[in-house]
Protein backbone atom coordinates (compact mmCIF):
# COMPACT_ATOMS: atom_id res chain seq x y z
CA UNK A 1 0.00 0.00 0.00
CA UNK A 2 1.79 3.29 -1.50
CA UNK A 3 -1.16 5.42 -2.05
CA UNK A 4 -1.14 8.61 0.52
CA UNK A 5 -4.47 9.86 -0.44
CA UNK A 6 -6.44 5.96 0.08
CA UNK A 7 -8.08 4.71 3.02
CA UNK A 8 -7.20 1.18 3.96
CA UNK A 9 -8.97 -1.66 5.94
CA UNK A 10 -7.42 -4.54 8.54
CA UNK A 11 -9.68 -7.21 9.90
CA UNK A 12 -6.96 -9.65 10.79
CA UNK A 13 -3.25 -9.83 12.00
CA UNK A 14 -0.39 -8.59 9.66
CA UNK A 15 3.38 -8.95 9.37
CA UNK A 16 4.28 -6.37 7.12
CA UNK A 17 6.39 -7.30 3.90
CA UNK A 18 6.35 -3.68 2.52
CA UNK A 19 6.13 0.09 3.67
CA UNK A 20 2.87 1.48 3.84
CA UNK A 21 1.67 5.06 3.18
CA UNK A 22 -2.00 5.58 3.73
CA UNK A 23 -3.96 8.56 4.72
CA UNK A 24 -5.86 6.32 7.31
CA UNK A 25 -5.75 3.05 8.62
CA UNK A 26 -9.16 1.52 10.41
CA UNK A 27 -8.72 -1.91 12.17
CA UNK A 28 -12.15 -3.40 12.13
CA UNK A 29 -10.97 -6.74 13.67
CA UNK A 30 -11.42 -8.76 17.36
CA UNK A 31 -8.22 -7.82 18.45
CA UNK A 32 -5.25 -7.24 15.88
CA UNK A 33 -1.38 -7.15 16.34
CA UNK A 34 0.53 -5.12 13.15
CA UNK A 35 4.46 -5.90 13.20
CA UNK A 36 5.93 -3.55 10.57
CA UNK A 37 9.37 -5.52 10.87
CA UNK A 38 11.55 -3.36 9.60
CA UNK A 39 8.89 -1.21 7.47
CA UNK A 40 7.42 1.62 8.13
CA UNK A 41 3.66 3.14 8.32
CA UNK A 42 2.95 6.63 7.07
CA UNK A 43 0.15 7.78 7.75
CA UNK A 44 -2.72 10.50 8.59
CA UNK A 45 -5.14 8.83 10.71
CA UNK A 46 -5.53 5.63 12.53
CA UNK A 47 -8.65 4.05 13.70
CA UNK A 48 -9.73 1.05 15.90
CA UNK A 49 -13.38 0.09 15.30
CA UNK A 50 -13.03 -3.11 15.97
CA UNK A 51 -14.00 -5.12 18.64
CA UNK A 52 -10.74 -5.92 20.06
CA UNK A 53 -7.52 -4.07 20.92
CA UNK A 54 -5.06 -2.41 18.19
CA UNK A 55 -1.01 -3.19 18.89
CA UNK A 56 1.70 -1.95 16.29
CA UNK A 57 5.03 -3.56 17.49
CA UNK A 58 8.22 -3.81 15.31
CA UNK A 59 11.91 -1.78 14.79
CA UNK A 60 10.50 0.61 12.14
CA UNK A 61 8.51 3.77 12.47
CA UNK A 62 5.56 5.06 12.51
CA UNK A 63 5.73 8.38 10.76
CA UNK A 64 3.12 10.86 11.02
CA UNK A 65 2.25 12.26 6.93
CA UNK A 66 2.15 14.54 5.18
CA UNK A 67 -0.81 16.64 6.78
CA UNK A 68 1.94 16.58 9.65
CA UNK A 69 -1.31 15.66 12.14
CA UNK A 70 -1.55 12.00 13.25
CA UNK A 71 -5.14 11.83 14.11
CA UNK A 72 -5.79 8.57 16.37
CA UNK A 73 -9.06 7.03 17.17
CA UNK A 74 -10.09 4.14 19.63
CA UNK A 75 -12.94 2.88 20.46
CA UNK A 76 -13.67 1.45 23.94
CA UNK A 77 -10.63 -1.44 23.92
CA UNK A 78 -6.95 -0.26 25.08
CA UNK A 79 -4.54 0.02 22.09
CA UNK A 80 -0.42 0.25 22.03
CA UNK A 81 2.02 1.38 19.97
CA UNK A 82 5.51 0.60 21.10
CA UNK A 83 6.98 1.49 17.46
CA UNK A 84 8.72 5.18 17.68
CA UNK A 85 6.38 7.87 16.76
CA UNK A 86 8.22 10.10 14.22
CA UNK A 87 7.48 13.77 12.30
CA UNK A 88 6.82 13.85 9.14
CA UNK A 89 10.06 14.62 6.97
CA UNK A 90 8.37 18.08 6.32
CA UNK A 91 9.07 18.76 9.80
CA UNK A 92 7.13 19.01 13.78
CA UNK A 93 4.25 17.34 13.36
CA UNK A 94 1.54 16.79 16.28
CA UNK A 95 0.00 13.55 17.46
CA UNK A 96 -4.40 14.26 18.11
CA UNK A 97 -5.24 11.74 20.30
CA UNK A 98 -9.55 11.03 21.00
CA UNK A 99 -9.79 9.13 23.84
CA UNK A 100 -12.33 6.47 25.12
CA UNK A 101 -10.00 3.93 26.37
CA UNK A 102 -6.19 3.64 27.31
CA UNK A 103 -3.57 4.20 24.89
CA UNK A 104 -0.35 3.14 25.36
CA UNK A 105 2.57 4.76 23.77
CA UNK A 106 5.94 2.99 24.71
CA UNK A 107 8.83 3.73 22.20
CA UNK A 108 11.03 6.24 22.32
CA UNK A 109 9.00 8.49 20.47
CA UNK A 110 10.57 11.66 18.76
CA UNK A 111 7.65 13.65 16.99
CA UNK A 112 7.86 17.51 18.01
CA UNK A 113 4.58 18.71 16.86
CA UNK A 114 3.11 18.63 20.51
CA UNK A 115 0.23 16.35 21.85
CA UNK A 116 -4.04 16.65 21.68
CA UNK A 117 -5.78 14.90 23.54
CA UNK A 118 -9.33 15.00 23.22
CA UNK A 119 -12.80 12.78 23.98
CA UNK A 120 -14.60 12.80 27.21
CA UNK A 121 -12.95 9.31 29.02
CA UNK A 122 -9.92 7.34 28.83
CA UNK A 123 -5.95 7.48 29.41
CA UNK A 124 -2.68 8.05 27.83
CA UNK A 125 0.22 6.02 28.97
CA UNK A 126 3.66 6.62 28.31
CA UNK A 127 6.32 4.10 28.23
CA UNK A 128 9.37 6.45 27.49
CA UNK A 129 9.92 9.81 28.71
CA UNK A 130 11.64 10.59 25.57
CA UNK A 131 8.40 11.56 23.99
CA UNK A 132 8.63 15.05 22.46
CA UNK A 133 6.45 17.09 24.12
CA UNK A 134 8.76 15.73 27.63
CA UNK A 135 11.86 16.41 26.46
CA UNK A 136 11.66 19.36 24.46
CA UNK A 137 11.09 22.69 26.66
CA UNK A 138 9.41 25.87 24.72
CA UNK A 139 9.02 23.60 21.70
CA UNK A 140 6.28 20.97 22.62
CA UNK A 141 2.44 20.94 23.72
CA UNK A 142 0.30 18.91 26.04
CA UNK A 143 -3.64 20.13 24.97
CA UNK A 144 -6.36 18.22 26.47
CA UNK A 145 -10.54 19.45 25.32
CA UNK A 146 -12.95 17.31 27.34
CA UNK A 147 -16.63 17.50 26.52
CA UNK A 148 -17.00 20.76 28.01
CA UNK A 149 -16.01 24.38 28.16
CA UNK A 150 -12.88 24.03 29.90
CA UNK A 151 -9.71 23.15 28.15
CA UNK A 152 -6.43 22.93 29.40
CA UNK A 153 -3.45 23.67 27.44
CA UNK A 154 -0.13 23.79 28.65
CA UNK A 155 3.08 24.27 27.81
CA UNK A 156 5.50 21.65 29.54
CA UNK A 157 8.75 23.61 30.17
CA UNK A 158 11.60 21.89 32.83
Amino acid sequence: MTDATSNYSFAANATLGNAITANTLSFTGTGITVANNGYNITLNGLMCAGSGSLTISGTSNVVIGASKELVMFINQNSSTISSKIVDNPGGPSVLNINMSAVWTLSGANTYSGGTVISGNSGELSLGSISSAFWNRPGSGYLSHSRQSPDVFLRHIDE
